[in-house]
């Protein structure tokens, strides 16, 4: 039993030095040997748990959606009945999510060149919970398909620029920042 809790913490260190190599060199240049070195294991280690450098990165792009989906999961549940509501505060959250965790932008919101098809559609899983709920919400508000792929396209807009003009601004500045988003997601959200 020690081995597999063992395996499974390599695994893990892997996975976040992984998301630092591919913050620090993009994934252009990213290199197992350095991930392994950033881990303190040998260059072989890394291919004992992921076949090649695609598997670890679709597997860094799979660890960072768990941890999205078990905090809009929360919330959706919180909120279970009011669509509005769950869109609103699971966009809200997402930007939250991002801030909070610096260095899964470099992967989450550029588009990066080079992913395979595979990992491109793990990447996309992060918005396929807001899209789904502005899908519901406009269904429900009888929106035509235009509609339904504005509130998306706006959503998302939303999202991206307000991550992007966040950096670099202190705690204080990014929660005001994030109040005037909210309310503007409020605007969007009830103009439907």
């Amino acid at each position: 039993m020690k081995i597999a809790n063992s395996d499974e913490g390599i695994r893990e260190r892997l996975i976040i030095a992984g998301i630092k190599e591919i913050e620090l060199h993009g994934l252009t240049d990213f290199s197992l040997r350095r991930v392994a070195s950033a881990c303190e294991v040998s260059c072989a280690a890394p291919y004992r748990h992921y076949k090649n450098k695609d598997e670890l990165v679709l597997a860094i792009i799979a660890y960072i959606n768990s941890r999205w989906d078990m905090m809009s999961e929360q919330i959706e549940k919180t909120f279970e009945g009011d669509t509005a509501r769950q869109l609103i505060e699971v966009c809200t959250a997402n930007v939250r999510f991002l801030i909070a965790n610096p260095n899964y932008l470099s992967i989450m919101l550029p588009v990066q060149s080079g992913m395979t098809e595979e990992q491109q559609s793990e990447r996309a899983r992060i918005w396929a919970r807001i899209k789904n709920l502005a899908e519901k919400y406009a269904t429900e508000r009888n929106a035509t398909d235009d509609g339904r792929a504005e509130l998306a396209f706006l959503l998302q807009t939303l999202i991206y620029g307000t991550v992007m003009l966040l950096e670099g601004l202190s705690a204080a500045e990014c929660e005001q920042k994030i109040i005037i988003m909210r309310k503007e997601l409020e605007r969007i959200v009830g103009g439907i």
